[in-house]
């Protein structure tokens, strides 16, 4: 998407919209989608919402605290090789 057709919104954002790879995520492509997501998306985006919102409340009807990681990343390697300066592995 270049400048060229940004300029065309918003009678040509529909069919730039509708063009768009679903694996594009960059900021100019959510704008886009953004500018023509309509009244039945809306709809449908709460009802996940919602959804997601229920999931929450049935889990903290149950538990009084979520411990989440801070990032969606797996730990990184540890090493795991005796410390000559003390004869055991390093923790």
């Amino acid at each position: 998407m270049d400048a060229f057709e940004l300029s065309l919104w918003p009678a040509g954002s529909m069919t730039i919209a509708a063009r768009l790879g679903a694996d594009d995520r960059s900021l100019a492509a959510t704008r886009l989608r953004g500018m023509v997501f309509g009244h039945r998306d809306r709809v449908e985006a709460d009802g996940r919402r919602e959804l997601h919102g229920h999931g929450w409340r049935r889990l903290f009807a149950e538990f009084d605290a979520a411990v989440c990681p801070i990032t969606p990343t797996p730990a990184f390697p540890h090493d795991h090789t005796p410390d000559p300066r003390e004869g055991h592995p390093r923790k």
